[in-house]
């Protein structure tokens, strides 16, 4: 599957419409709604490569589940919040069209949330936008705004409350009964999981690593940069080993999805940034990257390139689903970094790093802390066999942290807010 063609977003005017959605800003119904009873319904967030993640997991189970194929036997549900609908952020269209089985998709908002149930998790309603499978009447498509992490993208993650601002909105949808499963890039998921919920299944895993893009075609590598060059990054891990190797960079807050990003980058605000590569080839945009940097030169986030499939407990019907997706690799690796990661008490406060890989029928492993500004850098490697591999990370995460002391954390905290320097969205920054 891919994107055809990229998310713009389109300013919310009167003079705006699409034949085949009713006025806004009441509610759009349901645009051909032949669905089975109860269909098998997929929770994502609406980024591009949120929605690719999705699409995979949707071609999968087709794959191994025929009466998956039936018209309307899946439903892929897109989270928004509702507040954001009298904010103008309600439309985006694109076009969409599966490669695979070239049918195209509409989105739809079935409406707001009619239950009066508040779920401690979240403040806010969710409304839910499905996705269905129509004949081709335009070229649109309507996708939503996102989770609060995906549409607020001028401040970093750290300010925001980490990494669970991309999978509350998901966690209370789950909880209640609004879709089956929830699909998730593993690097978002925090270390702990809401009661009544589990994460069994991940997909076999893409390329870890991650690229290194610049805007100067003379650029060939991290080090051709100049010193004082401005790198675009919301992530404390890779400051923190770019600031290692040259402590003159300066790294700005740089958030938004793949598009927004490489757009700002064409655009001069930054002189180059890093992306993960597996959701660049994941969206057939690999052919951006400059390069693609090993692990001696930058370590990647804990479960880095793994889609995680997270469902209620008991729910026999959607474990008798993915389980059959899930690829025991994949899942062993992930498990052992989460284990890392969680003995750490690793957040995106922290610069940690943590990746594993079965070489051999043995599971080897290898992960780091540091400084923010990358004044300090600690590592650790250990290799097991592949049926300790939790014991193994959580052991790895203890002897980091037994180390480093706890005056390290004290500092790094301290430290984090001062070298999270902002961007604002379009600002161009003097280089």
């Amino acid at each position: 599957m891919r994107v055809l063609s990229l998310l713009t977003l389109l300013p919310l005017a009167t003079s705006f419409t699409l034949p085949f959605l009713p006025p806004l800003p009441t509610h759009l119904s349901a645009f051909a709604p032949a669905t089975p009873a109860t269909p098998f319904r997929i929770g994502t967030r609406g980024s591009p490569l949120a929605l690719q993640q999705a699409y995979e997991t949707r071609i999968r189970l087709q794959e191994k589940f025929p009466e998956l194929c039936v018209e309307g036997a899946l439903e892929i549900s897109v989270m928004m919040v509702s507040e954001l609908v009298g904010k103008g952020l309600l439309m985006r269209v694109v076009n969409v069209m599966d490669s695979v089985t070239s049918e195209s998709y509409c989105i739809r908002l079935a409406g707001p949330v009619t239950s009066s149930m508040r779920n401690p998790l979240t403040s806010r309603r969710p409304l839910f936008v499905h996705t269905c499978l129509c004949p081709p009447c335009s070229h649109h498509s309507l996708t939503p705004p996102q989770t609060q992490g995906d549409m607020i993208l001028d401040k970093s993650l750290m300010e925001l409350g980490g990494k669970g601002l991309f999978t509350k909105e998901l966690d209370t949808a789950l909880l209640n009964d609004e879709v089956d499963i929830c699909v998730h890039s593993m690097k978002d998921v925090p270390t702990w999981l809401v009661e009544g919920t589990e994460l069994p299944c991940n997909l076999p895993r893409e390329d870890t690593n991650d690229a290194f893009i610049a805007g100067d075609d003379s650029v060939k590598k991290v080090s051709d940069l100049p010193d004082n060059a401005v790198i675009g990054t919301a992530s404390l891990r890779r400051q923190a080993q770019l600031m290692a190797t040259n402590p003159t960079f300066k790294c700005v807050n740089f958030r938004g999805n793949v598009q927004t990003r490489l757009r700002k980058l064409d655009d001069g605000v930054v002189d180059a940034t890093l992306l993960a590569i597996a959701g660049l080839k994941r969206m057939k945009m690999d052919g951006c990257a400059t390069a693609v940097l090993e692990w001696d030169e930058m370590l990647p986030a804990v479960a880095q390139g793994a889609i995680g499939i997270q469902n209620r407990v008991g729910d026999e019907r959607a474990r008798h689903y993915i389980d059959q997706l899930n690829d025991d690799d994949t899942h062993v690796c992930v498990n052992c970094e989460r284990a890392f990661l969680a003995a750490l008490d690793g957040n995106c406060k922290t610069p940690i790093a943590g990746q594993a890989k079965i070489v051999d029928g043995q599971m080897e492993f290898r992960g780091l802390i540091a400084m923010p500004d990358g004044s300090e850098v600690y590592k650790t490697s250990a290799t097991g066999p592949v049926a300790d591999a939790v014991e193994m990370g959580r052991k790895a995460g203890e002897e980091l942290k037994e180390r480093v002391g706890p005056k390290f954390f004290e500092i790094m905290v301290e430290m984090s807010p001062q070298l999270a320097q902002e961007i604002a969205p379009g600002q161009v920054t003097s280089k």
